[in-house]
């Protein structure tokens, strides 16, 4: 991947400090400064920090509340999120009742965590002693203050609990964990109290997990994800390389995913790198704008830090809400609107097309709070 261009002038910052006069060499590094203030990078930085700034501010009726975060969890059925969930609640204290339908589904949760644990044991960041008093506070049944279903249909959390449902639905609080970093998705169900959201909120933190609220379902870095990878997919069955796009992406910071098909064939309508590189960007900003307008996304920027913190977007290259913008919202719809000719995959939100008409960058959705 690329390097950012402050190492380099640092560098020469160094070698300025020791070969020119003192009063040369600040003047040499203020305009280094100056420069590497105005870059692009800069700029996604910034976005990325206000992103994730606000991405943990709560809304004032559940930031009020001040809920004792539990230190025991209720994990329900089997999930890779659940051997993760597990993995991070035994490493921190807690206490974990995991309740499964059948000793067959019990042994393979617990196989699962077995690797987990054997991995964080060989990279050092976890040691013997821990892992047997961790495992000490594993139980095959047993009550809790928030319990984590990995089905919906599974029987409910006992009165005065807190239930999440990884993925969930519009009936329930949903639980998403990114793959690549510690932000979550928690999505607002319209049924549920105040109290529910806050307890969850501080279990998930004190899991050490980054809780983002989301709307509806916790879909957000999954939809933007599989877009983006589709977006790859249709370039490589229109000719493209599977090479040409690793170094388009590599250009922006970004990696290609494992798992593509490659190209049977050279050339193609989307085989130059910038093309590329704005086809993929342009699939994710438009999903998000789409998102945004049925509900399941609540700002730009919650969006920009999910796909950051937890699916390796570039920090910063900002996210792709934040591209949009420093593209220009006409530029990109009439991107849009070119490749849709060539797939609907790119077909514009119709949410772009009301916020060129009301002349409003896609960051102003962030300004509600």
């Amino acid at each position: 991947l690329r390097s950012l261009p402050a190492a380099g002038r640092i560098i020469a910052c160094v070698e300025a400090a020791a070969l020119l006069p003192t009063g040369a060499h600040l003047a040499f590094e203020a305009v280094a400064r100056e420069d590497l203030e105005a870059s692009p990078e800069a700029a996604g930085l910034r976005s990325a920090a206000r992103a994730e700034r606000r991405a943990a501010a709560l809304p004032t009726r559940i930031a009020r509340l001040s809920p004792v975060p539990p230190d025991r969890i209720a994990l329900h059925g089997a999930a890779p999120e659940l051997v993760t969930l597990a993995r991070l609640a035994l490493a921190r204290g807690h206490h974990v009742a995991w309740h499964h339908p059948d000793p067959e589904t019990a042994a393979a949760s617990l196989a699962a965590l077995d690797r987990a644990e054997a991995a964080e044991l060989r990279a050092g960041r976890l040691t013997a002693a821990a892992r047997a008093a961790g495992r000490a506070r594993l139980s095959g049944d047993g009550d809790a203050p928030l319990h984590i279903h990995a089905d919906p249909g599974t029987a409910p959390a006992p009165d005065g609990a807190t239930r999440l449902v990884l993925g969930g639905d519009e009936t329930h609080l949903g639980l998403a964990l990114a793959p690549l970093g510690p932000v979550c998705e928690l999505s607002l169900s319209p049924q549920a109290r105040d109290d529910d959201l806050a307890l969850a909120l501080a279990g998930l933190r004190r899991l050490g997990l980054q809780p983002v609220l989301v709307g509806k379902r916790p879909i957000v870095g999954r939809s933007l994800v599989t877009v983006g990878r589709s977006a790859l997919v249709w370039m490589i069955a229109a000719g493209t390389s599977q090479a040409r796009l690793a170094a388009a992406l590599e250009s922006f910071g970004a990696r290609l995913p494992e798992g593509l098909p490659d190209a049977d064939r050279t050339g193609g309508s989307a085989s130059r790198p910038e093309e590329c590189l704005a086809r993929w960007i342009g699939a994710l900003a438009n999903e998000g704008v789409r998102l945004l307008d049925q509900g399941i996304a609540r700002r730009p920027s919650d969006i920009d830090h999910v796909l950051v913190a937890g699916h390796g977007f570039p920090r910063w290259q900002g996210g792709p809400m934040h591209q949009a913008d420093r593209r220009g919202l006409m530029a990109l719809r009439a991107d849009l609107r070119r490749w849709a000719e060539d797939d609907p995959l790119w077909a514009p939100a119709p949410l772009l097309d009301r916020l060129i008409r009301d002349g409003a960058p896609i960051g102003s959705l962030d300004e509600p709070g």
